[in-house]
């Protein structure tokens, strides 16, 4: 292949006379050197006059010739200037033109003037009603699962609440235990002491059938958190099982690297490589692998090389990964892979396509 020339300005060319000076730096100096010798050679005025005019002379051409203001010729800038000068420096907007006709009508046949237009009629739009929503059901399984933590819940708090309340009647009635005992303990009339007595022996009762229930519910409600815990391991995700090796995805050892056709097994942890094929064992060039993450988030995407190889340039981090894999001319179909990377070196992946009698397979018996 030739080399591409080198891009010149051919609008802006000029030609060189003598070095780097061009045509029009030579006349520009020319000029000045030949008014200056006019003046004082031929005008027949005093030498006061004749130096001072003969020296502004030739500096002007030799400055018009060589000296740039600004990146550009001292012509080019003295014509900028007195443009300048001229050109106004207030500007007052007058309104020009005829008015706008209202008529946009064209009435020019005779055929238009007949026609009458007659006004419609008058249509309400109509109240277009909500699309109605539509809950979506979760599965039998789960919408039971989820009344009965429901149910469990409720049943937690209703325990509890009774569960306060005994404990509010057992310290009232320690109360007017206390108060009985009191009572007795003073100089009381006879009368007054059996009175208590029964008095707190029915308060004893009622502390014990208080305690009584009391311990019910405690074992109710160790019997309701139980349940509980055990509906939200159920809600629990389940973890991603890795996929296991197959025809078609398979991890390549060390001694088979070269058989398969894979370069080098990485040394570094968590580098993603592998090997591309067809069904017939040929590698597939310019195949688009993307890596992903369990929230479906791209981590890494390349290509493969003309030999059908893969590479992540950097290690992924640790976590479980999702590879797909797609054709760009859609002839040929992949398998997506699993894999998991522990900060260990992760062998390579050997992956191949799937052909058509595996495919009408797959419709036919999954």
């Amino acid at each position: 292949m030739e080399n591409h020339p080198i891009p010149q300005d051919i609008t802006g060319f000029q030609f060189k006379l003598i070095g780097q000076m061009t045509i029009k730096q030579f006349i520009y100096l020319a000029i000045g050197a030949i008014i200056a010798w006019f003046i004082f050679y031929i005008l027949p005025i005093t030498a006061l006059i004749r130096w001072p005019l003969s020296l502004f002379f030739l500096i002007g051409g030799a400055l018009f010739a060589f000296l740039p203001v600004a990146g550009r010729p001292m012509d080019v800038m003295l014509g900028n200037f007195i443009s300048a000068i001229f050109a106004p420096t207030k500007y007052i907007y007058k309104r020009g033109g005829g008015e706008i006709s209202k008529n946009t009508i064209n009435n020019s046949s005779g055929t238009n003037q007949s026609v009458i237009h007659l006004p419609g009629p008058t249509v309400l739009p109509e109240a277009i009603p909500p699309p109605p929503t539509t809950a979506q059901t979760p599965p039998p399984q789960v919408q039971e699962q989820a009344s009965s933590f429901a149910e469990a819940s409720v049943d937690k708090r209703k325990i509890e609440e009774k569960e306060e309340k005994l404990i509010e009647e057992q310290e009232k009635i320690q109360e007017q235990l206390e108060d009985i005992k009191t009572v007795e303990n003073t100089n009381a009339s006879i009368k007054d002491l059996n009175e208590a007595h029964k008095k707190a022996v029915e308060l004893d009762k009622m502390l014990q059938e208080t305690l009584r229930q009391k311990a019910e519910l405690e074992q109710q409600l160790s019997i309701l958190q139980g349940k509980v815990a055990s509906q939200k391991e159920t809600f629990a995700p389940s973890e991603l099982k890795p996929r296991e090796q197959t025809k078609n995805v398979r991890r390549v050892p060390r001694e088979l690297k070269r058989d398969v056709g894979v370069a080098n097994i990485p040394e570094h942890p968590n580098i993603i490589t592998g090997i591309i094929k067809d069904s017939r064992g040929n590698p597939l060039p310019n195949i688009l692998v993307e890596v992903m993450d369990l929230d479906d988030n791209p981590v890494r995407a390349f290509k493969t090389n003309g030999l059908g190889q893969f590479a992540s340039a950097t290690p992924v981090s640790n976590g479980r990964y999702k590879i797909n894999f797609e054709d760009p001319k859609a002839q040929h179909k992949f398998d997506a892979v699993e894999i998991e990377a522990v900060g260990e070196v992760i062998m390579p992946l050997e992956i191949i396509s799937i052909d058509a009698r595996e495919e009408l397979r797959r419709e036919l018996f999954n």
